[in-house]
């Protein structure tokens, strides 16, 4: 609780107006306002809220306590109703695994165990920051989840669910992991359903040859703690101690299960025996080498113990699990075992087969600048040398053909400090000492250089570790994602790498939806991945490498702008890997690997209970083996008209490239909103390297999106589709007609402008003009506030934010007019109507968002005045509060106006005694309740506010 805060925590609203009625007058008003835009077009149904809000409290009306419950009403609301579309869209069709396995038709049971021993899909946990809602908001929604078809609940009923708490005070790594954890264990019984339900119908099918198989249709894996693209908080030894906590909660899972089975009639046989007093043993040492790597790593004394008890007890630690895994084959094929017991010891060898030593597989992550500094080094190649040159390339591929294996330890990693030699190091400690099995995804983000991948090989074969890593460029930027034909075309030259391929049997890349998304616009991306993954096929074929897997990992996160397809899972996969571009794979006969990535608190939703991550994984498993139709046989004027898509591709993609360079856009992303955004992940916000400005060009994508969001514009999604049209629908509407892909494409772009609302837009703008509080200034009858929206107006008279806001609007006004037509020529001029009801929540929020801050202004015009002795002066403070830095300003005003000064520590020790003492006992109490506690409030409340703003978009960034 704030510092001399009351404890509020029973204050709610009057008995004479709840926040429910306050609601249903905000929609009427709304509906009010919104008719009178036809006399009037300048009307703006937000601002004419959101100021009628302010006037409340002037007239005493609505208090600030009354108005923050009403936000928060708004913005559990909104919570609730984001989990009833997730029910509708998620829940909705259950997949009937069975049904599909009865249905398959390989007629021999190597037919059957190629579709479903084989890895077809992966399942990756990844940590962004979006972990947006607090543990009691997911918990909500969940509860939401699980009785949906309730009606819609009081606020005193959100009361009784103690839902005080929106946003999360602070995100750790650990905090992350813990919820990656609990994803992964439901994902994983999710899992082993499925792979029940295919060793039944094989055990009906193939009663010879069914205990053979290892069904194998999905994977699970994770980057977290292991992913240092961007972030400097994780360390080596960090990432190796959580591997190992993975290890020993995986290895009480088996023991749990073996135990569970009870292998009750081979008692007889010692590898029966062994395989749970292994796992014991295990857990043990397990144990002892987590506790080492708790220590002070730095001290030279636990940094020995510590290594020393990481590689002595390899063996007993089950580094090498290959040895308990054919172990536990000879119990399965021994004649003396129970079916049902055979059945379950089955059942568990498929998530060990998956698992390995840790409760999933797992993704490294560096960035492409750390490779360059470390092979620049390693070849001692000039600063001014761009890896691009073929001369590199020729270079770095000379040296991993010949390079000699290094022998490292622990202390290797320890002295090493650049971090792609140390993550690789890393990755060989933990393949010797802790799962010598399981492969390591080693993703290297913003590729754009063949040498770089070469790098990451040689690096590896320095190590020893080539054999047991998958080295995996990540194509995000938009250069990356246009060239990336040539870029594996160029890469597929080199002798190493190809030898490096055919070893491992497989190759591997991964495309991102992110930063593609933000430069490029989501659904030029979506259009320039598409080509990507279909050019790749074709560079494999030419080099006559067709015969690998091939593992394309899209990342993306749950928003509209990261490749969040807003439908069903089903819908999800088919937008990020379109049914064309996999069937083409089909009929090159190359085995294809999807995988996709769910991040943050967000993805995990998907996984967030049992049931739901029973549907999730059910989804996902029936489109992965799925084959798609023969495309000769349908027609798609996406593809058979491609000058016509590629001519709408240019065009969306040059008036997203517009947009972003656009000094409107920046100011208007840069200037207030990002300071509204609750912290939600332990990455930073803003690029380490990134640019000075407080524009889009120094944001990451996440926090890029959820400004896009709070300013109610997810543009990156909807726009440049009405401006590639032109004026002439006609072309368009018959590409469209037939088209499943135009409509896909069509979709996310619809459900992103359902939720764009200029009013929102433009009613901010008013917030920041000088014309709006001289204007209100002057036609208000009480002197004292004339007097505050007259310095308010003063101090806003230099500022560019409302103009460049206004100019944004009518830029983006012109394409949306376009889009709008073209809407309604698709889906009926009903799509206009549907689209302001379907706002009015939003619009509420936003409006009570908005009252909000004006209230905070209205604040800083009622500080006192004071001495310069802070350093700050009156223009200062307002700069803060125009930036909504509230909470900054509060602890500014805090310092200026402290709660109380010194009392005499003296007097009663002092030989020498005074008649007046100059030190006052009393402080500035009136001035913190009535100031610095309302702003604190507000800046709470605003940041609350952007989280019900986020649940309208279905994920935060």
């Amino acid at each position: 609780m704030i510092a001399g805060e009351k404890d509020t925590s029973n204050m709610r609203l009057s008995e004479k107006i709840s926040a429910e009625a306050i609601t249903k007058q905000c929609f009427d008003r709304l509906s009010h306002h919104e008719k009178t835009v036809e006399f009037d077009p300048l009307t703006n149904s937000v601002r004419q809220l959101a100021h009628e809000l302010l006037l409340k409290e002037a007239k005493g009306e609505l208090s600030l306590d009354q108005l923050i419950e009403l936000q928060r009403f708004l913005t559990a609301k909104s919570l609730e109703d984001r989990a009833k579309q997730f029910s509708e869209r998620v829940l909705s069709d259950p997949v009937s695994v069975p049904d599909i396995l009865r249905n398959d038709r390989s007629r021999s049971f190597e037919e059957f165990s190629g579709k479903f021993g084989r890895l077809r899909y992966g399942i990756v946990f990844t940590a962004h920051p979006t972990f947006g809602l607090s543990r009691k908001a997911t918990e909500f929604f969940k509860v939401c989840i699980s009785d949906s078809s309730r009606n819609s609940l009081t606020w005193e009923q959100y009361d009784v669910l103690s839902l005080d708490k929106f946003v999360n005070t602070q995100i750790t790594i650990g905090d992350e992991h813990t919820d990656a954890l609990q994803a992964l264990d439901n994902a994983r019984d999710a899992l082993t359903d499925i792979n029940r339900e295919i060793l039944t119908e094989a055990r009906r099918r193939f009663p010879k040859d069914w205990s053979t198989l290892i069904p194998t249709p999905v994977s699970l894996a994770s980057w977290v703690g292991y992913d240092l693209d961007g972030r400097t908080d994780i360390s080596w030894n960090e990432s190796l101690k959580i591997r190992l906590f993975e290890k020993k909660k995986q290895f009480e899972y088996y023991a749990e299960r073996l135990t569970a089975i009870g292998i009750k009639h081979i008692k007889h046989i010692d590898h029966a025996n062994q395989l749970l007093e292994q796992l014991k043993t295990a857990i043990e040492i397990i144990s002892c080498q987590i506790e080492a790597f708790r220590g002070d790593l730095t001290d030279p004394e636990s940094f020995v113990v510590a290594a020393n008890i990481l590689s002595e007890n390899s063996e007993r630690s089950l580094a090498d699990m290959r040895i308990w895994k054919e172990r536990l084959t000879e119990v399965i094929i021994s004649s003396e075992l129970e079916q049902d017991e055979k059945f379950e010891l089955c059942l568990l060898r498929s998530i060990v087969e998956m698992a390995g030593a840790g409760t999933s597989l797992i993704h490294f992550r560096v960035n492409a600048a750390q490779v360059k500094s470390a092979i620049r080094h390693e070849f001692e190649i000039e600063q001014d040398i761009e890896f691009v040159d073929l001369t590199t390339f020729d270079l770095v591929s000379e040296h991993t053909e010949s390079v000699a294996t290094t022998k490292i330890n622990t202390a290797s990693v320890f002295y090493e400090n650049k971090t792609a030699r140390r993550q690789l190091m890393l990755c060989a400690q933990i393949l010797k000492h802790v799962d010598s099995v399981s492969p390591i995804r080693f993703l290297v983000a913003e590729t754009e250089t063949p040498a770089t991948v070469l790098g990451v090989l040689y690096l590896a074969k320095r190590y020893g570790i080539e054999k047991d890593i998958d080295i995996s460029p990540l194509f995000e930027t938009p250069s990356a994602i246009e060239n990336a034909g040539r870029f594996v075309q160029q890469l597929l030259k080199s002798k190493p790498y190809r030898d490096y391929l055919n070893q491992r049997g497989r190759i591997c890349i991964q495309i991102g939806f992110s930063d593609s998304g933000r430069f490029m616009g989501q659904v030029g991306a979506n259009m320039a991945i598409e080509r990507l993954q279909s050019q790749f096929l074709d560079a494999l074929v030419q080099a006559s490498l067709g015969h690998l897997d091939v593992l394309i990992f899209n990342t993306h996160g749950e928003s509209m702008g990261r490749g969040g397809y807003p439908g069903s899972i089903t819908e999800r996969c088919n937008y990020l890997l379109t049914p064309w571009v996999k069937e083409r794979y089909d009929q090159k006969d190359v085995h294809l690997i999807s995988e996709s990535s769910f991040q943050g608190g967000d993805g995990y939703l998907r996984f967030g209970t049992p049931e739901i991550a029973q549907q999730t994984v059910r989804d996902i498993f029936a489109w992965s083996v799925r084959r798609e139709k023969n495309k000769e046989s349908v027609s798609d004027n996406f593809y058979d008209q491609f000058n016509f898509t590629w001519d709408i591709y240019q065009r969306i993609i040059n008036w997203q490239k517009e947009l972003f360079d656009r000094k409107d856009y920046q100011v208007a992303l840069g200037s207030f909103a990002f300071n509204v955004l609750p912290v939600t992940g332990s990455r930073k916000a803003r690029r380490q390297s990134g640019s000075t400005l407080m524009g889009p060009k120094s944001l990451r994508a996440i926090p890029h999106n959820a400004i896009l969001h709070q300013l109610a514009i997810p543009a990156n999604v909807f726009g440049g589709i009405g401006s590639s049209v032109g004026h002439d629908l006609q072309p368009m509407l018959e590409q469209i007609k037939g088209s499943e892909r135009y409509e896909q494409i069509l979709n996310i772009a619809r459900e992103a402008r359902r939720l764009t609302s200029l009013p929102v837009l433009r009613a901010y703008a008013v917030l920041f003009d000088p014309m709006f509080w001289s204007a209100k200034a002057s036609s208000g009858t009480d002197h004292s506030e004339s007097e505050n929206c007259t310095e308010i107006a003063e101090n806003l008279d230099e500022s560019t934010v409302a103009s460049s806001i206004r100019q944004l609007s009518t830029h983006l006004s012109f394409d949306l007019k376009k889009f709008d037509r073209l809407l309604s020529s698709v889906y009926g001029e009903e799509e206009d109507l549907s689209r302001y009801r379907f706002r009015r929540p939003l619009h509420a929020l936003h409006a009570v968002r908005q009252s909000l801050i004006m209230r905070g202004f209205m604040l800083v015009t009622r500080v006192p005045s004071f001495s310069l002795r802070m350093d700050i002066d009156r223009s200062e403070l307002f700069q803060l509060a125009f930036a909504l830095r509230f909470d900054v300003l509060a602890d500014r005003l805090s310092e200026l106006f402290p709660m109380s000064t010194a009392k005499n520590q003296f007097d009663d020790r002092l030989m020498e005694k005074a008649d007046t003492l100059q030190v006052s006992e009393r402080g500035y109490e009136k001035i913190n309740m009535e100031l610095i506690i309302p702003l604190r409030k507000i800046h709470e409340s605003l940041q609350e506010a952007s989280l019900g703003i986020a649940n309208f978009y279905g994920a935060y960034g």
